[in-house]
């Protein structure tokens, strides 16, 4: 076949044509243009060879378009979009995916690197939110709570054994260190990491509460003796979320015969969820 510059003045087997002047179904050269949409395989490939980061017709599947498409015309990052509903396609040199409705594969590498990814797809990975453990975008809902100052924060105190044995069995102790100023309470929970038990005693509960308040106003007393529930969240007897620079307290509460200090086995934690207003509440 014989080649001949297109409308880009490089040289292509599809001849003068170029983009889209082959006429439909043909293949080689055409001086006659040819309206979209084109419906065969030559025109959609010269898109590509003509010109890199290029557009293609409508009218043309995803999949025919992209296999078509040679080396000499592909660079690593490479956007590609299609006209009527621009759906848009980036190469990845190195990407080894194996075929799917968001990766093609050009015929010249069905068994080797280099594909084809949606940007949908790749914008969907890369800016999805944020989470615990992997960084990304911030939701509406947490970029509200920015905005305004006030975010809901957890603290986790650990509670070891060695902490629960140097106890009075009915005596608060601090649980962590006060909370902030302008510190609002929205919820606590008692986790039993190993419930409590030896030394011959028969039961033990574990309370919260904050500053001076009676034992239990924010999770009443509960069993962490063997047995118990992994996680305590009974709701206290004065639950109130005011707990500007109050320091929060455990008390655990023997059999009434053995000390706490004969316990040989027990660990608890406390997790304290709270927000800090920018104002006196």
């Amino acid at each position: 076949m014989t080649t001949a510059p297109n409308a880009f003045g490089i040289d292509d087997e599809f001849g003068v044509g170029g983009i889209g002047l082959a006429p439909d179904g043909a293949s080689g050269a055409s001086s006659t243009p040819q309206a979209p949409p084109f419906t065969n395989a030559a025109n959609a490939r010269d898109l590509f060879r003509a010109i890199l980061g290029s557009k293609w017709v409508y009218g043309y599947a995803n999949s025919t378009a992209l296999t078509a498409s040679k080396a000499v015309n592909r660079q690593d990052g490479q956007e590609v979009r299609k006209l009527d509903d621009y759906t848009s396609w980036i190469w990845k040199a190195a990407d080894t995916t194996a075929a799917d409705a968001n990766h093609i594969a050009p015929t010249d590498v069905l068994s080797g690197p280099g594909r084809w990814v949606s940007s949908t797809f790749i914008n969907e990975a890369t800016f999805a939110n944020a989470t615990d453990s992997t960084a990304g975008l911030m939701s509406a809902a947490d970029k509200t709570k920015l905005d305004s100052g006030y975010v809901i924060q957890k603290l986790t105190v650990d509670v070891p054994l060695a902490t629960i044995q140097a106890q009075t069995t009915g005596v608060a102790f601090n649980v962590g260190a006060a909370l902030p100023t302008n510190a609002r309470l929205h919820g606590a929970d008692i986790n039993v990491l190993t419930a409590l038990s030896g030394g011959s005693a028969a039961s033990a509960t574990a309370s919260l509460q904050g500053g001076s308040d009676a034992a239990g106003s924010i999770i009443a007393a509960t069993s962490v003796f063997t047995g118990a529930s992994p996680v305590i969240a009974v709701t206290g007897s004065n639950p109130y979320s005011n707990r500007s620079a109050q320091q929060l307290k455990m008390t655990i509460t023997g059999d009434g015969t053995h000390a706490l200090s004969t316990l040989t086995a027990g660990h608890l934690s406390v997790d304290i969820y709270y927000g800090v207003a920018a104002d006196a509440l």
